[in-house]
């Protein structure tokens, strides 16, 4: 699922983006959780106004106003420094 999201946006943003699993994590992420709706559907009659790739359209509309600052390498580092990534 995340590499379709990533793919999506990718698209979206018209770029050719190939996502990068390195295959390291947080201590304590979850590594597997997928979300399910029946039970908000069931009790209170939820259901998704828009589809996931409307949303990432609204939100990359968003994100084209923005200035990002690539500060990848260096969160990184502290995050190795401080042993939270295996």
């Amino acid at each position: 699922m995340v590499k379709e999201v990533a793919q999506l946006l990718s698209k979206g943003l018209g770029e050719n983006i190939e996502p990068e699993v390195v295959g390291k994590y947080l201590e304590g992420d979850i590594r597997r959780c997928v979300g399910d709706l029946t039970k908000a559907r069931d009790l209170i009659g939820n259901e998704p106004k828009i589809k996931l790739e409307e949303g990432l359209l609204n939100l990359l509309d968003w994100v084209k106003e923005q200035r990002a600052d690539d500060r990848v390498a260096t969160a990184t580092a502290e995050l190795v420094a401080h042993q939270l990534v295996r």
